[in-house]
């Protein structure tokens, strides 16, 4: 499995995997416009050739936000997330972020459990966020970082 910054080519299979796992997906036309936004990064997981699953995030300052991370069901419990995630946490120190944010829904048990597994702590509730979701609530979770001085 290689885990790569995704280029634009990507962004059609991206939204197949986005289309096929949620049911708030975004549209092509939305992926594209994240895709060209300042201080965003996509990344990819690939099966040889066949992009598997992927992550979207965003920065500011010192502070980052998951905004997506999706794997193919066929391909879930087989690590892909946690590679997936460890390579944004490189970008993350690399970009000496000391802070990450993400909203997951309150009855997605097996998401929550792996962000908790990854060092996220749930830290608030934003009642009735997701309204394609019968107004379900989402939990807001946050990860902490220490900086590592780097010589430059």
């Amino acid at each position: 499995m290689q885990i790569s910054v995704a280029n634009e080519n990507d962004l059609k299979r991206i939204s197949v995997i986005e289309e096929n796992n949620f049911e708030d997906n975004w549209s092509f036309d939305a992926i594209k416009s994240q895709f060209y936004s300042p201080n965003c990064i996509f990344l990819t997981a690939r099966d040889k050739k066949t992009i598997i699953g992927y992550a979207i995030f965003t920065y500011v300052c010192d502070e980052a936000e998951l905004l997506r991370i999706c794997v193919e069901k066929r391909h879930r419990r087989k690590n892909v997330a946690t590679k997936i995630f460890e390579e944004m946490e490189k970008i993350i120190e690399d970009k000496m972020i000391i802070c990450c944010y993400l909203e997951v829904r309150s009855s997605n048990d097996a998401a929550v459990a792996f962000y908790t597994k990854m060092g996220f702590e749930t830290v608030g509730k934003r009642s009735g966020y997701y309204a394609v979701y019968n107004n379900e609530d989402a939990y807001l979770m946050t990860k902490r970082y220490r900086l590592k001085i780097k010589d430059r």
